[in-house]
C-alpha cells in the first residue's frame, strides 16, 4: 500500500474540497464528472485505485463541511442544504452568521463521529437490515408522503381555526395541489430521457437548479438581507442537549436516506429537521450538519464493503465500472480513518472560510451576486442543451409556488419521491399511459 500517496491524496482532497465548495453556485457534480473522466481513463487509476478513492472520500467529507456556506450566507442551496437558507437569513440579520456556520460545522463533526461508531454496522449488518426492510419499502415511502402532505394540511387547518384568515384556508387545498403538480412534473422528467431529445444529466441539473437554487436566489433578489456586524463568538453551540437532540435527528434522517434510495438527501435533511424540532434552532442546525456529513461519508463508504459493492449516490455509481470490489475489510477501515482525518481538518477549514465569507457577504451586492449565479447557470445549461431551458423555466415556476403561496418548500421533493413510490407499488406505467392519453 502506497502510504505516502494515500496521505497526499487525503490532504489534497480535503483542501480542494474546502477551497472550492464554499463558492455560491458552484455545482458539485460537474467537478466530479471532470475528475472521474480524468481518473477513470488515467494509467494512475488503473495502477493504484486506492489512492484515487482516498482522494474522493476526503473531497466528499471536506465538501460536506463547507457546503453550508453557499446556502447559509448566500441563499444558494443544494438539496441537502436546502433548509439552511431560512436560518441563514435570520443569522445574517442578527450578525451571528459565523456562529451559525460553526454550529452546523459542529453537527458535521458529530456526523463524522457517528460514521466511525456505525462503521461495524455498515460493514456487517447493513446488508441484512436492508434485506429485512425491503418488503416494507413501499410502506415507508407511503408513510413519508402521508406525513408530508397530511402534516401540512393539519398545520394550515390549525392556523385557520386560530386566525380565520382566508390565506390559511386556501393553503389547506393549495399545499397538496402543489405536491401533486410537482409529482406530475417529476414523472415527466423521468420519462423525458425516452420521449425527448434532452440529455438526462443536463435535465436533472436544470430541475434541481430550478426547484431548489433559483427560487432562493430570486427571493434574495427581491428582498435582500442586510447583514449586521459580524461577531466571531460561538458561545452557544456547545451545550450538550443541543448536540444530543440534533445528533439524533441527523442520525435518523441520514440513515433513512442511505438505506432507502427514494428518500433523497433533501428528504433526509427534512426528516432530520423535524425530528430535532425546527423550533429548536441550534438543534435544527446541528441536525442538518450531522445529516449531510453522515450521508456524504456513509453513502460512499458502502462502496468499500468487501466482496460486493453497495451503490448509494452518484459518485459510487460513477466509479462502479472502474473500481473492483475489495477482498478484505482493510480498505474499508482505511476509508474510515480518512473520514476522521479529513473531518478534523475540514472543521478548521470551515472556521477560516466561514469567517472570510462572513466578511465578504457584508461587502458584496446581494442582488448582483444572485443575478450573476442565475445568469451563469442558465448559460451553462443552455449551452449544454438549449431544450433543457424549458425544463429549467418550468422547474423554477414550480419551485417558487411554495414561496408565493406560503406553503412548505419541502413539497418540491415530490419530484423524486412520488415517481419512485409509484414504481415500487407498481403503478408507474399505468400513470404514464394515462398521461400519454392527453398528449
Amino acid at each position: 500500500m502506497n502510504i505516502e500517496g494515500i496521505l497526499i491524496a487525503a490532504l489534497l482532497g480535503t483542501f480542494l474540497g474546502g477551497s472550492l465548495f464554499w463558492i455560491p453556485g458552484f455545482r458539485y457534480l460537474p467537478l466530479l464528472g471532470i475528475l472521474i473522466n480524468w481518473s477513470g481513463s488515467s494509467h494512475f487509476f488503473l495502477t493504484d485505485p486506492t489512492v484515487i478513492m482516498v482522494f474522493y472520500m476526503a473531497l466528499l467529507i471536506s465538501a460536506s463541511f463547507v457546503n453550508t456556506i453557499p446556502a447559509f450566507l448566500f441563499s444558494a442551496p443544494q438539496p441537502v442544504t436546502f433548509f439552511l437558507v431560512g436560518p441563514g437569513r435570520k443569522y445574517l440579520r442578527e450578525g451571528r452568521a459565523y456562529q451559525g456556520c460553526m454550529t452546523v460545522g459542529t453537527g458535521s463533526m458529530i456526523g463524522v463521529g457517528l460514521i466511525i461508531v456505525l462503521s461495524p454496522f455498515f460493514l456487517n449488518l447493513f446488508r441484512p437490515v436492508i434485506r429485512t426492510a425491503r418488503p416494507y419499502y413501499p410502506l415507508i415511502l407511503g408513510l413519508l408522503i402521508l406525513y408530508m402532505v397530511g402534516g401540512e394540511i393539519i398545520l394550515h387547518l390549525k392556523r385557520y381555526i386560530r386566525t380565520r384568515r382566508k390565506n390559511d384556508f386556501r393553503n389547506i387545498f393549495l399545499a397538496p395541489g402543489i405536491f401533486l403538480l410537482i409529482s406530475i412534473f417529476g414523472i415527466t422528467v423521468f420519462e423525458s430521457k425516452i420521449d425527448f431529445s434532452i440529455d438526462f444529466p443536463t435535465t436533472i441539473t436544470a430541475v434541481l437548479s430550478g426547484l431548489i437554487l433559483f427560487p432562493s436566489l430570486i427571493a434574495k433578489l427581491i428582498n435582500p438581507v442586510m447583514s449586521a456586524t459580524v461577531s466571531d463568538e460561538i458561545n452557544d453551540t456547545r451545550e450538550r442537549k443541543f448536540g444530543v437532540r440534533g445528533g439524533f435527528g441527523g442520525l435518523l434522517g441520514g440513515l433513512m436516506a442511505i438505506m432507502f434510495p427514494g428518500i433523497s438527501s433533501g428528504l433526509g435533511a427534512f426528516l432530520s429537521g423535524h425530528v430535532s424540532g425546527s423550533g429548536r434552532e441550534k438543534s435544527f442546525l446541528i441536525s442538518q450538519g450531522v445529516c449531510k456529513t453522515l450521508l456524504a461519508g456513509g453513502s460512499f463508504l458502502l462502496l468499500f464493503i468487501p466482496y460486493r459493492h453497495i451503490y448509494r449516490g452518484s459518485l459510487a455509481i460513477a466509479f462502479s465500472p472502474y473500481y473492483p470490489s475489495p477482498q478484505s475489510p482493510r480498505i474499508f477501515y482505511l476509508m474510515v480513518g480518512i473520514i476522521l482525518m479529513s473531518g478534523c481538518l475540514a472543521y478548521f477549514i470551515l472556521a477560516v472560510v466561514s469567517r472570510f465569507s462572513c466578511r465578504l457577504v457584508t461587502k458584496i451586492n446581494g442582488r448582483l451576486l444572485s443575478i450573476s449565479i442565475i445568469t451563469v447557470i442558465t448559460a451553462v445549461i443552455g449551452f449544454q442543451n438549449f431544450q433543457a431551458l424549458v425544463v429549467l423555466f418550468t422547474a423554477t415556476c414550480l419551485g417558487s409556488l411554495p414561496l408565493i403561496c406560503g406553503c412548505r418548500r419541502s413539497n418540491i421533493f415530490a419530484i423524486f419521491l412520488m415517481p419512485i413510490f409509484m414504481r415500487v407499488v407498481g403503478l408507474y406505467n399505468q400513470i404514464v399511459e394515462f398521461f400519454n392519453g392527453f398528449f
